[in-house]
C-alpha cells in the first residue's frame, strides 16, 4: 500500500515536471504522514545525504566563526581595559589591524602608582624614522650655514666698500658744507632717555646736530669733554651704529681725568647692538671724581665691520672753521 502510494506520486510529479528535490519533499510530506521514513531514505537517500551533510557542514561553521567572533570580542575587551590609549580601536573593521596594535600594547608595562611608564606609544611613533628625519635636517642645516656664511661675506664686503666711499674727499666735503641732515627726531623711542641726559649735561646745543662721526675702525678713538658737575657716575649710554651685524669685536670706552689718568674702561660686545636702545656700559662708581672735568675716549677693538657713533656735532663759520663735537649720551649715577 505504501509502496503503491510513493509511486503514485513520482508518477503524478513527472507528468506535471516537478523537480527531483521538490518531489522528495511531498514524498517526506507523505511518509511522515504514514509514519514510515524507512521507504523514503531508500528513495532518494543520496540526496538527502548530500543534503545533510551540507548542513552539518553549515552547522559547523557557524558554531567556527561564533567562537572566533567571541574570541576576538573577549580579545577587544581585554585590549580596550588594557591600554586607554587604543581606544579608536573600536572602530576597526579589519582585524589583522586591530590585531597588530593589540600586540604592540601588550607590549608596553602599566606604571605602578608613584612611578612612570618605561614605554609608550607615543614614543614608539616618534622613533620611527627618527634617523633618517635628524639625517635630512643636519644636511639642511649645512646648507643654510653655507648660505649665510656667503651672505654674510658678501654683506662685510660691501660695508667696507660703502665706508670707502664716505672717506672720498669729494664727499666729505660735500657733507661738511652742504648737508643739513639731523637725526635727531627720527631716534627710536628708546633713545629718550638718551636725548634728555644730553640736553641736562651738554649744555649749550645751539646749532648742532646729531649725526653719525667717523668709523671708528680708522681712529685710535674719539675723545670727548665731559663736565657733569655731578658725583657717583656709574654707567654711560651710547648710540653705536654699525652698517652689517656682526659677532666680532667690542665697543671700548675709557674715561680719564685732566690729567690723562685712566680712571675706568669697560666694553661692550658687538653682538649686543640694538638699533631700537642705547648699549649701556657700566663700571664701579666714579663717585666724587665726577664732579671734575672728564674725557671719555671711544674706540673699536677686534672688529669686521665699520663701527660709527651718534654724535652731536657743528661745523661754525658755515663750515670753515673747526668742526665742534659733543657726545651723545645718556648717564647713570650710583
Amino acid at each position: 500500500m505504501k509502496n503503491e502510494s510513493l509511486f503514485t506520486l513520482k508518477r503524478d510529479a513527472e507528468k506535471v515536471g516537478v523537480t527531483e528535490r521538490v518531489l522528495t519533499a511531498q514524498e517526506l510530506d507523505e511518509v511522515e504522514r504514514v509514519g514510515d521514513l524507512d521507504d523514503a531514505v531508500d528513495l532518494d537517500g543520496a540526496n538527502d545525504l548530500v543534503g545533510a551533510n551540507h548542513i552539518d557542514a553549515v552547522k559547523d561553521s557557524d558554531e567556527t566563526e561564533l567562537d572566533a567572533g567571541e574570541r576576538n570580542a573577549a580579545e577587544r575587551n581585554a585590549a580596550r581595559g588594557s591600554v586607554e590609549d587604543l581606544d579608536y580601536a573600536e572602530e576597526l573593521d579589519d582585524l589583522d589591524a586591530f590585531e597588530h596594535i593589540f600586540s604592540i600594547s601588550t607590549f608596553l608595562d602599566e606604571p605602578t602608582p608613584g612611578s612612570e611608564p618605561r614605554f609608550s606609544i607615543d614614543q614608539l611613533v616618534s622613533e620611527t624614522g627618527s634617523d633618517a628625519r635628524v639625517q635630512d635636517l643636519e644636511a639642511q642645516l649645512l646648507v643654510l650655514q653655507d648660505r649665510n656664511k656667503t651672505l654674510e661675506e658678501r654683506g662685510k664686503k660691501l660695508a667696507q666698500e660703502l665706508d670707502i666711499f664716505r672717506q672720498r674727499r669729494l664727499v666729505y666735503w660735500s657733507d661738511r658744507f652742504r648737508n643739513r641732515f639731523d637725526a635727531w627726531h627720527l631716534m627710536h623711542p628708546g633713545f629718550e632717555e638718551t636725548k634728555d641726559d644730553t640736553m641736562l649735561f651738554q649744555g649749550d646745543m645751539k646749532g648742532f646736530r646729531l649725526l653719525p662721526s667717523l668709523n671708528l675702525v680708522r681712529l685710535s678713538s674719539l675723545k670727548y669733554e665731559l663736565n657733569l658737575g655731578r658725583s657717583g657716575l656709574c654707567a654711560i649710554l651710547l648710540a653705536p651704529i654699525i652698517d652689517m651685524p656682526s659677532t666680532v669685536g667690542e665697543i671700548c670706552v675709557r674715561i680719564t681725568d685732566s690729567k690723562q689718568l685712566v680712571l675706568r674702561e669697560v666694553s661692550f660686545p658687538i653682538d649686543k647692538i640694538s638699533e631700537e636702545q642705547p648699549c649701556e656700559l657700566r663700571f664701579p662708581s666714579l663717585e666724587s671724581l665726577s664732579l671734575n672735568r672728564l674725557y671719555v675716549h671711544i674706540f673699536a677693538q677686534s672688529v669686521d665691520v665699520p663701527v660709527r657713533l651718534f654724535e652731536l656735532r657743528k661745523y661754525p663759520r658755515f663750515g670753515f672753521a673747526k668742526v665742534q663735537r659733543k657726545l651723545f649720551a645718556g648717564f647713570r649715577f650710583a
